[in-house]
This record gives structure tokens, sequence and C-alpha cells, in this order.
């Protein structure tokens, strides 16, 4: 185990601990992340990038494969540690802080997320979190989106070829899309328009992604021009950026879904189980254009899922468990593939 560090939050309160894993300073927003099943598919995820996550027990699963190259990200606070998880943030240069009063904190962050530090010295990070930038101010995605554009292509004769247009995507999206034979080229995120329509592809994915939807004003543009070209799919930010196009703000929540939460579709009786990674929720009071609201999550009634009346758009504000139901993330998307077979 590490030295005495502490996390010190926005509203004054600081949590004593010890270190493990990388021994350095960090800055992100703190939140309550709900039933972590995999180190591995969360802090991997582009969509942690800027944040810190308090949780009050250790992943049970330690199977799922890694959603990019990097750990993404800030920290991670834990109720207790071991060796293998020492090595594994040692590895990948995060720090995380084990503190004993992890349910009074997770109870905190529970009711709403803040701008914190995690810093050996406690007088320091008094000081540095005054004027540590929030959150909600940064463009992450800039920071997590490919940096050159790439082609991938499934191992039979591809039925159709998209172009991602990489907000921050996870490999499970790119490997499900390979998997219904779609050849995919991603993009990165600054993408214009014309250069998008120039590949010609039967269909576009708007992946998710970390931040404020309203920093993300070059994505906008590009969206606002492609609507209507050809059949979109758009997954958790992508969706929240395809309702933007629409002049639907997304808002801060106090309290958001970071992790698993339940689903319903307005349609269906049954709810199912999808993941959440986000801050931020779709403005149900606002929706217009021929938008419509396919889906609420069953805790809040916040805006799920998204369609349209005339246009081929599928924006899915979540990511998918492994549910076999028919509004299924997997179904949804493998329905998206279907319509770009069609045309």
């Amino acid at each position: 185990m590490g030295q005495k560090a502490y996390l010190v939050l926005e509203d004054g309160s600081y949590y004593e601990g010890l270190l493990c894993g990388a021994e350095i300073g960090t800055s992100g927003e703190a939140v309550f992340f709900q039933n972590l099943t995999s180190f591995n598919d969360v802090l991997t995820d582009p969509a942690a990038a800027g944040k810190i996550y308090a949780i009050d027990q250790l992943p049970q699963n330690e199977e799922n494969e890694a959603q990019s190259d990097n750990l993404w990200a800030s920290g991670l606070i834990l109720p207790y540690t071991d060796e293998e998880i020492n090595d594994y943030f040692d590895a990948n240069g995060t720090p995380a802080l084990v503190v004993e009063n992890i349910d009074e904190l997770c109870q905190k962050l529970r009711q709403k997320s803040q701008t914190a530090v995690i810093i050996k010295d406690l007088v320091e990070g008094q000081t540095i979190i005054k004027t540590t930038v929030k959150y909600d101010h940064i463009d992450f995605v800039k920071q997590v989106t490919t940096e050159e554009e790439y082609t991938l292509s499934p191992d039979g004769e591809p039925v159709a070829k998209v172009v991602l247009l990489d907000l921050g995507v996870r490999q499970d999206l790119v490997d499900k899309l390979l998997a219904c034979d779609v050849q995919v080229t991603v993009v990165p995120a600054s993408t214009s328009a014309s250069d998008i329509l120039t590949k010609k592809p039967d269909g576009l994915v708007v992946s998710g992604g970390p931040g404020n939807p309203e920093r993300l004003r070059y994505v906008y543009d590009t969206l606002c021009q492609l609507v209507g070209s050809c059949p979109i799919f758009a997954c958790a930010l992508g969706c929240q950026m395809i309702a933007a196009a629409f002049s639907v703000k997304s808002y801060k929540m106090p309290l958001r879904h970071n992790g698993t939460a339940d689903v319903r579709y307005k349609d269906r009786y049954e709810t199912h189980l999808v993941t959440q990674n986000s801050s931020y929720a779709i403005n149900c009071e606002r929706i217009r254009y021929g938008l419509n609201i396919a889906a609420c999550m069953a805790d809040d009634d916040t805006v799920a899922a998204l369609g349209h009346d005339m246009l081929p758009i599928t924006g899915l504000d979540y990511y998918g468990e492994e549910d076999t139901s028919a509004c299924s993330f997997n179904a949804l998307l493998k329905g998206f593939v279907g319509s770009l077979k069609k045309n």
C-alpha cells in the first residue's frame, strides 16, 4: 500500500486514504458508479475520461475485454485493494485511493457529482480545488477521438459500409458492427460532413464519448448537414448530439446514471438492463421537428432512446448489456444494419 493521500471535493470536504497504483496527483469529476462489473470495461471506456469513480464494492468479474488501448479514467476511490489491483493501476499510470468511510462518500456522490482532486498534500489540494477547471468546461472528445481515419472489414463479404464518427468509440460497438458483416470506416470527431459524404456510406454511426455536448459545436455542425442523407445510428453522447442537431439541448443532472439501469420502451411493458456513463440527459420537454421519445429510463423517466417520425434515425442514450429482448441494444443495432441492406 502507498502513502497517505486525500480526495478533496469542491464543497470543501475531504477524505483521507492510502494511495495505490500510480502515486501521482489527479483531478476530475468524482462520480458514484453503480454495479461496476469490470475495471477493464469501465475504465478503458473513453467516456470515462475526466472522471474519478467511487465504488463501494470491488468488481466480481474481471473477464471483460478492454474497450480501448488506454485507461481513460482520472482515478478511482476504493473500499479496499489487493496486490493484483495495485499492479493493474500502477501499470496503467492511474492513481487510486483506498478510504475507510467509502459509504459516506458514495452516498454524497449519489446526490451530486463534484469536481475533485486526489493529492498527497491536503493544504495544497484545498487550494488547487478552488481553481480546478470543471468537467463541463472541457472538450474531452478531442482527447479521446482517433487521430487518423482507418477502415475495418468483416471476415465475410460486407453487406454494407458505414462511417463511424468517433466521439470516443468503445471497441464493442465496432465488434458488433463487424459481426453484422458491416465495413466500418472510423473517422475523427472533427471530420466535416463533406468529407463523410464523399465516402458514400450506406449509413452513419455516431459513437458515445465523454463530456458536455455543448462543447462540441464542430460535431453539431457536421450532424446538421448529415441528417437525412442516410440512416443514422447514434449511442450515448452521439444520441445527445443527434438531439442537438434538432435544436434539443441536453442538461447536466445532479445525479446521472453511471452504471447499470433499467430502460422501458413506450410500446412495451417489460424493462431491460443497459449501461450509461454520462452526466447529461436530453431535455424531454424540448423534443421537436419530428423527433420522438422511444424509451425512458425506468427510475427517473429521462430520455433513453430517440426515433424520428420520417427519417431513419435510431438514437440510444446508453450502451447495451447482453440482453435478448426485441428492443435491446443488439436488436436495434441489427435493425439498423438491416435497413442498410434494403437501400
